[in-house]
């Protein structure tokens, strides 16, 4: 079958098709998705970064971050065992405006003999954690290629389209895997979402890859913004550096060095937006003086 036409996920209906013209992929169901609003619209200057929930431990800043306006938050039902989905909920429950809102697969469903079931179980929990009928992107968390063509996550990930509950499907990695997602998801028209690390991309062949899977319609998102900033010894590296040699690291960063991090993640992958994990007020006020 001819490859489904690929447009920006801002601007576009998509047709979930079986098979694709340039790679082999495992077929599945045609369905046709309905139109949202894009989970990720266009940036434009002042529009505040996103913030990640891995380790956090304070709901009152996730509330926080909505009442103020932060547009994307980025969680999983694996971190606290639901616990930061229902936080998130909250939260973004109490906004004055929209909040995108990111969840995972759990890793156990992989597991599962009858994945295809696991992964609808999954689904509904986390929506019901999170208060919604509908979470704006579905991600695979340390995505291998493998499992994004497993027949049983394409059949489910189909349905969840087809069914309104997830907006769109992607992948996360900060590995190495995470490359071969990128090429997949130049071709893929399931995959429209992938959270990538950051620091990988001081190597011009991943930047190709970014830019590949950019031109095939692909919504990117940065993570590990600061490490990047670290491992490319940007401005403020060195304090960093020093506060991790001579004590144990309480997870904190300088916020200068936070927002400075963001900014050169954004221009140097050309990302449609960034998460910073958050911690503290500081990493918050970082995302929202990032535009």
């Amino acid at each position: 079958m001819n490859q489904p036409e690929r447009r920006r996920i801002s601007r576009r209906r998509f047709l979930c098709a079986a098979g694709a013209a340039a790679v082999a992929l495992p077929a599945i169901p045609s369905v046709a998705r309905a139109a949202y609003p894009s989970p990720f619209p266009a940036r434009t200057p002042g529009t505040p970064a996103g913030g990640g929930t891995y380790q956090c431990g304070d709901a009152a800043l996730l509330a926080e971050a909505a009442a103020r306006g932060i547009p994307l938050l980025d969680t999983s039902p694996d971190y606290r065992d639901g616990e930061l989905e229902t936080w998130v909920g909250r939260a973004v429950e109490r906004s004055p405006g929209p909040v995108t809102v990111m969840t995972q697969i759990p890793a156990a469903a992989w597991e599962e003999e009858r994945r295809e079931t696991a992964f609808h179980r999954a689904l509904d929990r986390s929506l019901d954690l999170l208060g919604r009928k509908r979470v704006d992107a579905l991600l695979v968390r340390n995505a291998t290629v493998e499992q994004l063509e497993d027949p049983a996550f394409r059949a489910f990930a189909v349905a969840a389209l087809g069914a309104g509950k997830a907006g769109a499907i992607g992948a996360s990695g900060h590995g190495r895997a995470v490359e071969a997602v990128l090429e997949r998801a130049a071709v893929d028209p399931l995959l429209e979402v992938v959270l990538f690390g950051a620091h990988l991309a001081g190597g011009r062949g991943f930047r190709d890859l970014l830019a590949g899977a950019r031109r095939g319609g692909t919504a990117l998102v940065a993570m590990k913004t600061r490490e990047a900033a670290l491992w490319d010894r940007r401005p403020g590296w060195e304090r960093e550096q020093e506060r991790r040699r001579h004590r144990p690291w309480d997870g904190a960063w300088d916020g200068e060095f936070t927002r400075r991090a963001l900014a050169y993640a954004l221009a140097r992958t050309r990302a449609d937006t960034a998460v910073v994990s958050l911690h503290t007020e500081a990493d918050l006020r970082a995302a929202l003086e990032t535009g």
